[in-house]
């Protein structure tokens, strides 16, 4: 079984519950079973726990790096867990889009719900606004989970847990 992270971003908080319900039935619709109906937890995380998510693109972009840091510190994500089969990842990943969201294919979450592009980003030496994240392989699934399972669990900490009323 696949364990992933998904989360949405700080700039797209507004349509949570409306961006996790498009991408649950997009990955139904190319996949198949998952496990739904997982709780998604609202969360203000410390600056350090940011910083170690995204350590990867420190020193290729550090003026993306700290924008990120400052924006989901301060602005909160909605976090939730995936569990399926094995491939369900892929599948996460192919549904979600191109980091570029003006390259991302139509109907992935990042082409429906950004209108956002890296070159703008990088110009202004700021993260691309691409509406979520999902973990990108099996391994980083399993890392990112204990990653912020640790936090949840750590008494440091501003979440609230939530359903998507339909």
């Amino acid at each position: 079984m696949e364990r992933a992270l998904a989360f949405v971003k700080t700039e797209h908080l507004d349509r949570w519950c409306e961006i996790f319900g498009f991408f649950d039935e997009r990955l139904w619709q190319e996949f198949g079973n998952f496990e739904r109906g997982l709780p998604s937890v609202f969360l203000l995380p410390p600056a350090r726990l940011i910083a170690e998510h995204y350590a990867h693109i420190k020193g290729v972009a550090p003026k993306v790096y700290e924008d990120v840091i400052n924006v989901f510190s301060k602005g909160g994500i909605v976090v939730r867990e995936y569990r399926g089969r094995d491939g369900m990842i892929l599948a996460a990943r192919g549904v979600l889009g191109n980091t570029d969201p003006q390259k991302a294919e139509m109907g992935t979450v990042r082409r429906v719900y950004s209108t956002d592009s890296l070159a703008v980003a990088l110009a202004e030496g700021r993260a691309v606004r691409n509406v979520m994240h999902v973990s990108g392989s099996p391994e980083e699934g399993i890392a990112e989970l204990e990653r912020f399972r640790k936090f949840v669990f750590s008494g440091d900490k501003t979440l609230y847990v939530s359903y998507c009323l339909r």
